[in-house]
């Protein structure tokens, strides 16, 4: 695939995974309602439809990096930790088909059941937050693995690792890793900018 034919396919990757293109409203319980462009940007809404809240902004990031790992010859593979519907992954993935790198693969971690419950008493900053009360922000395997077909990018390359970070991760026997995306309960409390 030639450079700009690449450009094109991941930037209407990015467009697609976010659904600026439709534009879909958000049900962010802080800031529901119609499509707002400039939320969808920075990723401070939770799209109804959209394959991933991160935004357009750190699309372009993880795209970026994802690029510049193949450019500079990093070797490993990619991983993304907390993947909601996938949006990420799908687009790590969509980069190595760009490239045409059949060697690597994007470890998509996730419980796959939503957010866990709080313990306030390890973690202090939990207290009074209490997300997985959310259940829109739980997503099957299934619905994921679809996400993935979706995009014609479900295939061996695509590992899915499904539980608990804590559980998971530290028994999961892959690497190195070029490019890690740690996105568990990083979440702004008011998801507002």
């Amino acid at each position: 695939m030639s450079a700009e034919v690449r450009d094109l396919y991941l930037d209407l990757l990015i467009k697609t995974l976010a659904n600026t293109i439709y534009g879909d409203p958000s049900i962010n319980p802080i800031n529901s309602g119609p499509f707002q462009p400039k939320l969808r940007a920075i990723g401070y809404d939770w799209p109804a439809l959209a394959h991933t809240m991160v935004g357009v902004q750190r699309l372009q990031n993880v795209r970026e990096l994802a690029q510049r790992a193949l450019d500079e010859n990093i070797p490993g593979d990619f991983i993304e930790a907390g993947i909601w519907r996938g949006g990420c992954c799908i687009l790590m993935r969509g980069v190595l088909q760009g490239y045409g790198i059949a060697d690597r693969k994007v470890y998509a971690a996730d419980s796959f059941a939503g957010l866990p419950q709080p313990n306030p008493e390890a973690y202090p900053a939990d207290r009074d937050f209490d997300l997985s009360i959310h259940k829109e922000l739980a997503v099957s395997l299934d619905a994921v693995k679809d996400n993935f077909a979706r995009y014609g990018l479900l295939d061996d390359q695509s590992v899915f690792v499904g539980g608990l970070f804590g559980d998971t991760l530290p028994k999961l026997d892959a690497g190195p890793f070029c490019l890690i995306r740690l996105d568990g309960v990083i979440i702004n409390r008011l998801m507002s900018p």
